[in-house]
């Protein structure tokens, strides 16, 4: 299973910390679920390093969502690369 969040970025957000902690709760039942969080803001996050540690992959938007056609057109890329099962926005 494959699974991907978009989220602002993994630092100070509530809802991005309940998000960690479902994630790395989830890996000790499901450790074969791949778990990647696609960050808006192009900068790491405080929580950043548990996620790779708990085997996380972690993604930075190249292109602004500010800058809509070339954002989207990023994002659908990814996600068709990636192939995943579930998307979480």
């Amino acid at each position: 299973m494959k699974i991907f969040h978009i989220v602002e970025n993994l630092d100070k957000g509530a809802v991005e910390n309940w998000l960690i902690q479902v994630f790395k709760q989830s890996r000790a039942l499901r450790p074969e679920w791949q778990w990647t969080f696609y960050c808006l803001l192009n900068r790491p996050g405080r929580l950043d390093e548990s996620v790779r540690k708990a085997g996380g992959i972690i993604l930075y938007s190249p292109v602004s969502i500010s800058q809509k056609f070339s954002f989207l057109k990023h994002l659908s890329s990814t996600l068709l690369k990636g192939s995943y099962d579930i998307l979480h926005v």
